[in-house]
């Protein structure tokens, strides 16, 4: 499944009998999450201290705005560059504890890994399936938390 979207995890665990329909309780929790994110997000844009910290609203944003619909493909992975860019950036300027940059590599790794190695990753351990086919999405979630949680963060709360 090359689908990376909240609403592809919830039509797994509450399948409509249709492929191609969600059925009203994935429906339901993915608008309720999707809400949620949302919400999470505008919170923090309500007080904006400086560009990093808008930087890291958009970052967030972007990503609330990739995982929303029902459909997120490997091709729109691409509109989700200036988010990571973002993330990396925030722990360059010390928004981020330095021990999240494993967060960020992980996060970046999930999101660009090659979609070759990702089809050779699911032929060679059909055991961990699931995981696989989800790791885009859990490094998607992964960067929009650290530019939302970057927020929380000025530069000189996280100097060692």
């Amino acid at each position: 499944n090359a689908n990376h979207s909240l609403a592809n995890v919830f039509h797994q665990f509450f399948p409509s009998g249709s492929q191609y329909v969600l059925s009203d309780t994935a429906e339901v929790c993915t608008k309720l999450l999707c809400a949620m994110l949302l919400i999470a997000v505008l919170w923090k844009s309500k007080n904006i201290k400086d560009e990093l910290h808008r930087a890291g609203v958009f970052g967030a944003l972007t990503v609330v705005m990739f995982i929303s619909p029902a459909y997120a493909y490997e091709h729109h992975l691409v509109l989700l560059l200036p988010a990571t860019v973002i993330a990396w950036n925030q722990w360059f300027q010390k928004r981020l504890p330095s021990w999240s940059i494993l967060l960020v590599c992980i996060g970046t790794i999930g999101i660009v890994w090659p979609l070759g190695w990702f089809r050779c990753a699911l032929r060679s351990y059909p055991e961990w399936a699931w995981f696989i086919k989800e790791s885009k999405l859990i490094g998607v979630l992964l960067i929009g938390t650290l530019c939302w949680w970057s927020t929380f963060f000025s530069a000189e709360s996280n100097e060692e």
